[in-house]
C-alpha cells in the first residue's frame, strides 16, 4: 500500500508540474488531496508502530521522516 501510494503521489505531482500554471493543473488536484491525506494517515500510524507486521519494519518506517528531514551531508 505504501509503495502504490508513493508512486501515485509522484505521478500526480508530476502531472501538476507538467501542467504548470494553467487550468489543466486543476483536474489532478483532488487526487493530490486524497493521496496527501493517505500519506498523512500512514505517517501517523507509523508513529504508533501500527503499519507493518514486524517490529523492525515498523521502526524503519517510523524513522523514515527523520531521514527525510535530516539528510546525510
Amino acid at each position: 500500500m505504501i509503495t502504490v501510494n508513493v508512486l501515485a503521489l509522484a505521478a500526480v505531482v508530476t502531472a501538476i508540474a507538467l501542467a504548470g500554471n494553467t487550468w489543466w493543473s486543476l483536474p489532478p488536484a483532488p487526487r493530490l488531496a486524497v493521496l496527501s491525506a493517505r500519506t498523512a494517515f500512514v505517517g501517523h500510524d507509523a508513529g504508533h508502530a501500527q503499519t507493518a507486521a514486524g517490529r523492525r519494519a515498523n521502526r524503519a518506517l517510523e524513522l523514515l521522516p527523520e531521514v527525510a528531514d535530516h539528510p546525510a551531508t
